[in-house]
């Protein structure tokens, strides 16, 4: 989870305030599970003269954007450790010509890594300068950091789905990235050699829209085109370290698929939405999944792309 650290002199108003309102938003935005803030300050004082954890305004300002707080759950103001710098991801100085000369006084190795806002205190700014209002569209502003919508196909998510299709009895495993009434459906499917993809075609109600398209991530898969008979008319090494890696395969085409080396992970694009009764068609003449006869079929297959097996013959 990351961690954005609010600082201002006497960690009593302005970073209270941003720090309250900021995980208050992450809240409503249902991003709490990937950011939290904190607040800490600069300058603080034993002798300052302020009342309680935090300022009155801060409070009442919340209380009026609908967070009410209990002043006796707030910790007092303190003063930024190292230690908080360290564990942040993003820190924050709300206001640069105050707070910049305390860094650099502070710690100084900090200075090219902290954000300065210019949000004066209380009675500093110009007359109209209202410092809640700054400070709310400013960390409206930084939450669009977190709002940022992605699925991320790294490295990581391609060992985790492959393991997982080496742990299953199928030997593949599919990693959905849309949901099952999204009208394309986009996902990974990882396969291990040995996996057995008995031969279908897509065929749908709207003309075009049985197509796929496979690209090769990890590995390499073997792509077999099949005549209505099972005999094969065409084969394809996909691979992603050479020359072709991925097609795209036109509706009402019998095909099956081949792992040809271990841990291959395919992307795969397809119409949608999903209905596991009308979404394949399978040649009859081919055995079914889990059968012994599945299995020698998929090393007759394998053996094509080998070069120690029938050219065309199921």
């Amino acid at each position: 989870m990351d961690r954005v650290l609010f600082l201002c002199t006497g960690n009593y108003f302005r970073s209270r305030f941003a720090a309250q309102w900021f995980n208050h938003r992450t809240h409503q935005l249902r991003l709490g599970d990937q950011v939290q803030a904190c607040s800490a300050g600069l300058g603080v004082r034993p002798d300052s003269g302020n009342v309680g954890p935090m300022a009155k305004e801060a409070l009442a300002a919340l209380r009026e954007r609908g967070l009410e707080l209990d002043p006796a759950d707030l910790a007092l103001p303190h003063q930024v450790s190292r230690q908080e710098l360290e564990q942040a991801s993003c820190v924050i100085a709300v206001d640069a010509e105050a707070h910049r000369p305390m860094v650099q006084a502070q710690c100084p190795d900090w200075e090219e890594q902290i954000t300065f806002w210019s949000v004066k205190d209380l009675g500093e700014g110009e007359a109209d300068a209202d410092p809640i209002v700054q400070l709310q569209g400013r960390v409206e502003q930084l939450l669009q950091r977190w709002q940022v919508q992605l699925n991320r196909i790294d490295q990581h998510l391609l060992d985790a789905v492959a393991t997982e299709a080496r742990q299953r009895e199928r030997l593949r495993r599919n990693h959905n990235l849309h949901r099952e009434s999204d009208l394309v459906q986009r996902f990974l499917n990882a396969l291990q050699p040995g996996t057995y993809v008995r031969p279908h075609r897509h065929v749908r109600a709207e003309a075009g829209s049985g197509f796929e398209c496979f690209l090769v991530l990890q590995g390499a898969l073997g792509l077999l085109v099949l005549d209505a008979q099972g005999h094969v008319l065409r084969q394809e090494r996909l691979s992603a370290k050479g020359s072709l890696r991925g097609v795209e395969l036109a509706e009402n085409q019998f095909h099956t698929l081949v792992a040809l080396e271990p841990d291959t992970v395919m992307f795969e694009l397809k119409q949608g939405p999903y209905s596991p009764t009308a979404d394949k068609d399978f040649l009859p003449m081919f055995p079914l999944e889990g059968t012994p006869e599945a299995q020698d079929q998929e090393l007759r297959w394998r053996d094509l792309f080998n070069g120690s097996g029938p050219s065309s013959e199921q």
